[in-house]
This record gives C-alpha cells, sequence and structure tokens, in this order.
C-alpha cells in the first residue's frame, strides 16, 4: 500500500492539533488521511498497520475434513508413542526381575 506523509496543520480526533498527515488508501479502495503530532508518530501507524496485515496473511484457513484428518494423526501418533513408553516401561521392569544371583 503506498503511503504518504506531509507536512501539513491538521486536527486529530480528540481535537488537539497535529503537524503530519498520513494519506492512503486500503486494499478496498477506501482512502484514510490520518493526523499525527510528528512524523515519527505516522511512520508508527504505517508500521502498525503493515503489521496487521501481516497478521491477517498467516492465519490459517482449514476446512472441518482437514482438521479432522490433522486430529485424527495426532492422536495416532499419540497412541503410538504410549505404546511405545509401555513397551519400554515393561521391558525396563523385566530386566529388574531376571537379575542373574551369583550364589548357586
Amino acid at each position: 500500500m503506498p503511503y504518504t506523509i506531509r507536512k501539513q496543520k491538521c486536527k486529530q480526533s480528540d481535537g488537539d492539533s497535529g503537524s503530519y498527515v498520513l494519506s492512503y488508501t486500503d486494499k478496498n479502495g477506501k482512502k484514510h488521511r490520518n493526523c499525527h503530532t510528528s512524523r515519527k508518530k505516522a511512520q508508527a501507524q504505517i508500521a502498525a498497520i503493515e503489521a496487521e496485515g501481516d497478521s491477517r496473511k498467516s492465519t490459517m484457513n482449514l476446512r472441518l475434513s482437514e482438521l479432522r484428518q490433522i486430529i485424527q494423526e495426532t492422536l495416532i501418533e499419540m497412541m503410538h508413542h504410549e505404546k511405545a513408553d509401555e513397551i519400554s516401561k515393561e521391558a525396563e521392569e523385566s530386566e529388574e526381575e531376571v537379575i542373574p544371583s551369583d550364589k548357586e
């Protein structure tokens, strides 16, 4: 999105006066003009707008069937790990029970 910062007297929404106007058109074609007290604050708003756009892009869209598949695969994997842990524990316990004695 192209942004323009102009040094120009303006009024903020709370009635305070500002010196910088940030102008841009969003992706929906709506034009925006925002009044700021410094160039740094106008640049901070640009960074916030861009960060908001990035977070929307990273949102994952899944169909219900895809979500079910992911859950099913995760549960199966967890069951395999639990079974492996049980077998490992049983093996350790059986080793402890069969300790050869030197007294014969």
